[in-house]
């Protein structure tokens, strides 16, 4: 016991020696939900601390595809058995077939993105869509069909939500593209398809512990995945999952039926290759804008100004495997996924590799006071800039 608490004692007097001398005390990771046998992708965490975690229809097995989580870690499915009902030759309009992502605005409804491509590998029937579903009484409020917007060959992948506008924002990550949807009228636009603001470099590897990351036996690339809308609603940004490019456009100029593409990319950003291979993006309410980094095991953090600085949150090798999607908890903790998709099957000769849970963290991150917007971040550098 003595020497437990002269231990106790000496990180006690460790921390305080770092704070003294101005050392950054690295965030600490603490799980909320694991899951030992089936693998997700997104959370999202309601104004009132409600957790919903989506399944996509990847790997075996597969039990639900979206359920909502309690305190105790038990699930149901989300928001009845019916949704998470699919079987092959239904249509998908009114069932999940490979959720991917799920987001809870402002208002506190509950977005789903269900890209129905089980195994990414084409869409089923009618099932391309996004749905909203409002929390004060679970009900579907309504369901956007996007599988004639974005064609079968696609795989839907992230969403924002402006409820000013009533206005969503889609990733596209098969081909790489920007899905607008006007949610008063139900009218979606795909833009961007096929840019280079979309498409990741294809000659660049991701690396995860050294080594080229495949997928069947191809190095993995993947195109515009991880999505975030600014605290002022004015810019979407966007980057190519296997990419450390970083992307933005005015929502005004996503908004503008009338704005031509060619018009619309000479309005698109590139602000450098100077960010990492990210998968999710959130900004919080200061202007900071964080990014996932699957390859090395990190949380990053832009932090608005001059210099636009690009710095680690958090680092940890054996708990941040894949780290996928953010959200906020009510009292301003940062919650993130690990979905561990470089232990996947696909990218092993068919045989996983995963050795622990799927894990969900909570961590409670630094307040940054946001200098100005990122308008600062890369403004001089459009792709189009000649």
């Amino acid at each position: 016991m003595k020497a437990r608490a002269r231990f106790i004692l000496l990180l006690l007097w460790l921390a305080g020696a770092a704070l003294v001398l101005g050392m950054a005390v690295e965030p600490q990771l603490a799980p909320v939900f694991q899951d030992k046998d089936h693998q997700f992708t997104g959370v999202a965490i309601s104004k009132k601390g409600r957790m919903f975690v989506n399944y996509p229809r990847w790997e075996s097995p597969h039990q639900l595809d979206l359920t909502e989580v309690s305190a105790d870690g038990r699930q149901k499915p989300y928001p009845n058995l019916g949704w998470n009902s699919w079987d092959r030759g239904d249509s998908g309009s009114n069932r999940w077939v490979c959720v991917q992502a799920v987001w809870v605005d402002d208002r506190d409804n509950l977005w789903v993105v269900d890209p129905a491509s089980p195994q990414m590998e084409g869409v089923q029937g009618d099932g391309a869509k996004l749905v909203e579903i409002e929390l004060t009484n679970d009900q579907v409020r309504a369901v956007y069909n996007l599988t004639d917007v974005v064609g079968r060959h696609s795989y839907l992948n992230d969403v924002r939500v402006d409820t000013a506008t009533r206005t969503a924002y889609l990733t596209e990550s098969q081909n790489g593209g920007i899905v607008v949807v006007d949610l008063a009228s139900g009218q979606a636009r795909l833009v961007l398809k096929g840019t280079d603001f979309v498409r990741a470099d294809n000659q660049r590897a991701v690396m995860i512990d050294g080594t080229t990351l495949n997928r069947n036996g191809k190095p993995f690339v993947g195109q515009s995945d991880g999505i975030a809308l600014s605290p002022d609603r004015q810019w979407l940004y966007f980057k190519p999952l296997s990419d450390v490019k970083l992307c933005r456009v005015r929502t005004a100029d996503l908004r503008n039926p009338n704005l031509g593409e060619s018009d619309l990319e000479k309005r698109t950003y590139d602000l450098g290759n100077k960010f990492s291979a990210s998968d999710g993006l959130i900004f919080d309410k200061q202007g900071n804008l964080y990014l996932s980094d699957m390859e090395n095991d990190a949380i990053m953090r832009v932090t608005p100004g001059p210099n636009a600085e690009l710095k680690v949150v958090v680092h940890d090798k054996e708990k941040l495997i894949w780290p996928d999607t953010f959200s906020w908890f009510p009292d301003g903790s940062l919650c993130v996924s690990c979905s561990q998709i470089q232990n996947m099957a696909w990218c092993h000769n068919g045989k996983s590799t995963r050795t622990t849970p799927y894990t969900i963290y909570k961590l409670k991150v630094t307040e940054v006071a946001a200098r100005a917007s990122l308008r600062s971040l890369g403004e001089n550098h459009p792709r189009n800039a000649n």
